[in-house]
Formats: C-alpha cells, sequence, structure tokens
C-alpha cells in the first residue's frame, strides 16, 4: 500500500500546477468503496460478465476510448461493445489508486486511477496481444459515472501485423 501511496503522491506532484487550488487525499471514506467498483469491473472483464461489468456503472456514465467508431459510449453501447467482442481479456501488473480532489479548480470528485496490461486473446484465432492500459474512474453516490481508458492503439495494430509507412510526399 505504501508503494502505491508513493506512486500517488509522484501523480499528484507531477499534475500540481494544474490544479493549484485543489487539494488530493489519498485517505477518505469512500476509498475502499470506490476502489472495489473498479476491481469489480476489472474482473467481470476477466470472465467475461458484460452484466457485471455495466453494473459498476451508474445509469448514465459515460465511457470515452474504447473506440469502435466511436470515442464515447453510455451504458448500453458498452454493453453491446462488450458483448459483441472478439476478444477474451486478461489483466496482470494491475496497480489501483483512488484519489479525492476538492477545491476551486481541477478535476474536483472521487477517483480511481487504474494500470495494468491487458492481453486480448482473439477467440478465433487466438492471436494474442499485450495492452498496457489506464483507466480513469470519476465515481459519484457508489457508481462509476466517467471512465477513460487510454491505451496506445497504434501499438496494438503493430502487434497484429500492420505496417506503417509515411505517405508519398510527407515529410
Amino acid at each position: 500500500m505504501k508503494t502505491i501511496k508513493a506512486i500517488g503522491l509522484v501523480i499528484v506532484l507531477i499534475f500540481a500546477p494544474l490544479i493549484a487550488s485543489a487539494q488530493t487525499t489519498l485517505e477518505f471514506e469512500n476509498a475502499e468503496s470506490n476502489l472495489k467498483l473498479v476491481t469489480n469491473y476489472i474482473e467481470a472483464l476477466q470472465n467475461e460478465d458484460v452484466s457485471a461489468m455495466n453494473d459498476q456503472f451508474s445509469e448514465n456514465a459515460m465511457i470515452f476510448g474504447l473506440g469502435s467508431g466511436t470515442d464515447t459510449l453510455d451504458v448500453s453501447q458498452h454493453h453491446e461493445f462488450y458483448s459483441n467482442s472478439l476478444y477474451s481479456h486478461s489483466v496482470s501488473n494491475a496497480v489501483y489508486l483512488p484519489v479525492k480532489v476538492t477545491g476551486d479548480s481541477g478535476p474536483e470528485g472521487e477517483w480511481v486511477l487504474a494500470w495494468g496490461v491487458n492481453t486480448i486473446t482473439h477467440k478465433q484465432t487466438g492471436n494474442k496481444t499485450e495492452v498496457p492500459y489506464q483507466l480513469t474512474n470519476l465515481v459519484e453516490d457508489g457508481k462509476i459515472v466517467l471512465m477513460r481508458y487510454y491505451y496506445d492503439v497504434f501499438d496494438i495494430l503493430q502487434n497484429n501485423g500492420w505496417t506503417f509507412a509515411l505517405a508519398e510526399g510527407s515529410d
């Protein structure tokens, strides 16, 4: 837990200029329950239990960064995205950090940050790709109201055989 708090402190220091008038704490009343929401989500992802994944969201939650032609999904679109997925998921090296931000500016609220490696396996071909990820989750009233996925799509494409070249005439 001390390592996680140290990582959190480094993150807070990096973003301190952006949230100068905000106060950040790593210990707050809902930290454990908020953390449980995100770990439940990740566990359900690995178990391919889309309903359990969606149970962690508020009714009006928004999910950003999953792709599939749109960058923004509501809860029903999230359900459809994972219900139709051609991939299974295995998460390793997961680290979670609950953070509460208060003050006049900045990303106010109770957040859970998560990092790890999601090894995705194509259900038909068995091809595996390791995807380092970061999830940012805003929690209100015991539910995730906003989730942002961050991962390197370029890396995923390269690991699946895509090659990229500059277009003719590009510098």
